[in-house]
């Protein structure tokens, strides 16, 4: 068992070595090969662990496009 987490675990090494990355350097800065795309969230529920009948978020859509950041903080 611990043999092949081993393994796993360097066939996932490599893995990221030879990957190609996102980011190429360009003269005036860090421009990103993947520039379009979003993140949906939707219907969005939670609460804490320590008080589940209380909810934080209830049913919160939350988009996030391409460059944008996005916190939330409470």
């Amino acid at each position: 068992m611990t043999i092949a987490k081993v393994q796993g675990s360097s066939y996932k090494i490599a893995e990221l070595i030879i990957k190609k990355p996102l980011l190429i350097m360009k003269e005036n800065g860090l421009k990103s090969e993947v520039d379009k795309g979003q993140v949906d969230l939707k219907d969005v529920l939670f609460s804490y662990p320590s008080k589940k009948d209380v909810t934080v978020l209830n049913r919160v859509n939350i988009r996030a496009n391409s460059n944008e950041v996005l916190a939330i903080v409470g």
